[in-house]
C-alpha cells in the first residue's frame, strides 16, 4: 500500500471516529440501543454487518 493511500484511509478512519463520537454525545443512553436496531434492520436487508 502507498503511504498515500495509508494517509486516506486514516482519515476516513478519524471523520468515521468523529462521527461515532457526535452520535454517543447526542444520543447518550439510547446509544447502543440505536447501535442495535441498525445492525438488525442491515441484517434483515440482506447486508454484511461487521
Amino acid at each position: 500500500m502507498k503511504a498515500s493511500e495509508e494517509v486516506m484511509i486514516h482519515d476516513v478512519e478519524m471523520l468515521i471516529m468523529a462521527a461515532e463520537m457526535e452520535n454517543i454525545k447526542k444520543f447518550r443512553g439510547n446509544y447502543l440501543a440505536l447501535q442495535s436496531t441498525e445492525r438488525s434492520k442491515n441484517i434483515a436487508a440482506g447486508r454484511p454487518t461487521e
